[in-house]
């Protein structure tokens, strides 16, 4: 369970997000497939200790799924 920036439950984080900015100056998903995901999340945990969220909502965007 993640935890909100004020430690209250959040919802459950059922998908990760990379997005980088490329050289033509627009912003993209970069695809990961979910054993990625999973290493992703084990390495911010470990060097975090939590997965933290901000409780501000980012509407718009879609996920692509890479299986």
């Amino acid at each position: 369970m993640a935890k909100t920036k004020n430690n209250t439950e959040s919802p459950k984080l059922l998908n990760i997000v990379v997005v980088g900015k490329f050289s033509d100056g627009k912003c993209r998903q970069v695809l990961i497939n979910p054993k990625t995901q999973d290493v992703v999340l084990s390495a911010i945990k470990l060097c975090e200790g939590e997965i933290r969220a901000l409780e501000t909502v980012i509407e718009g965007i879609d996920i692509e799924v890479n299986n």
